[in-house]
């Protein structure tokens, strides 16, 4: 006779000591394969980079082809390259960027049309954009368009970079040399009281006219655009650039917005997401971006180079000049 004892047979699952080992190798695994995915994002991230910097250089050659130069980096009322005395105060003098100047050729025309140039433009408003300018307390037809965000000048890198930002990343390229030692003055003639870094010596400057035939260096060995991280951020102590910032003029304290020199090493700059953070001559003098190890510039001719942040500084600030007619050789990295 054949005896059934009930509950002889006994079900089998899986032990604490497995389960917890099932789990350490899929948190191992994980943490194998995030850096890879991290990679391949900032990757993705650095494309759209690049492809932002193309089209700006292509609209800025487009503008070169319908009027026959470049447009000026910043300008100023009284519209003389070689002066830089202002009229009056901050708010009266300062007007388009070169980043304003180009919407019709990155399909901003309506954008474009918004703003009245006869009228000043702001060089930077409260931190959080809403409020007008801080330093002179009134509001003009500019200040709507000024307030609208263009992705256009997005690095998809910047953690402040958002579909509601003002921030730009791509800064015209002044020109460049060694720091001033008087800290307050430029490489030429025109000086602005209070100024931390003015250069005439490049593409796009303030009150520039350049052309293709100002390069005398080749438009392959001259920067155009560089990217940047400097521009001021929401986190400074007071105030806020924008894409659309003007030159900030005045007897007191001059500062250059959306163009930037070759002086001091790519990514030398002090950390912009850190609170409080003082940049008046990092977004004047450096160039920088959140990708690893450099960042993206633009030459002339319209091609664009990954630059090391280790580049020889003398090679950095040579090829910031459009006619120095020094060598440059070797400055490209893949």
């Amino acid at each position: 006779m054949i005896q059934y004892r009930l509950g002889s047979e006994r079900r089998r699952g899986f032990t604490l000591v497995e389960l917890l080992v099932v789990i350490a190798i899929i948190g191992v695994l994980i943490a194998l394969l995030l850096p890879a995915v991290q990679q391949a994002r900032e990757a993705a991230r650095r494309i759209t980079c690049r492809n932002n910097m193309k089209q700006l250089v292509l609209a800025l050659h487009n503008y070169h082809d319908t009027f026959l130069a470049f447009p000026s980096g910043n300008m100023s009322r009284t519209g003389v390259t070689t002066d830089c005395t202002p009229d009056g105060d901050q708010c009266q003098d300062g007007r388009a960027s070169w980043t304003v100047l180009v919407l019709p050729f990155i399909e901003q025309q309506n954008l474009h049309d918004q703003f009245d140039f006869s009228l000043p433009l702001y060089w930077g408003f409260n931190d959080d954009y809403t409020g007008t300018n801080p330093n002179c307390g009134t509001n003009n037809a500019n200040f709507i368009p000024q307030t609208t965000p263009v992705t256009a000048f997005h690095c998809p890198s910047d953690p402040l970079a958002s579909n509601i930002s003002l921030t730009n990343n791509y800064m015209g390229v002044m020109g460049g040399d060694t720091y001033p030692s008087n800290n307050n003055g430029s490489a030429y003639n025109c000086r602005m009281n209070g100024s931390r870094l003015n250069y005439n010596n490049g593409m796009l400057y303030l009150n520039s006219r350049t052309g293709f035939q100002s390069a005398t260096d080749g438009s392959s060995n001259v920067y155009l655009v560089g990217e940047s991280k400097y521009l001021f951020q929401p986190n400074f102590c007071c105030e806020t650039a924008a894409w659309s910032s003007s030159a900030r003029i005045n007897n007191d304290d001059s500062l250059l917005v959306n163009i930037a020199a070759a002086t001091f090493q790519i990514n030398s700059g002090d950390d912009p997401l850190a609170n409080e953070v003082h940049m008046w001559d990092e977004m004047s003098g450096t160039f920088g971006s959140h990708h690893p190890g450099g960042c993206h510039m633009a030459m002339g001719d319209g091609s664009i180079h990954f630059i090391s942040e280790n580049i020889n500084i003398d090679i950095h600030r040579q090829l910031s000049k459009r006619s120095d007619g020094l060598p440059t050789g070797g400055f490209s990295t893949p």
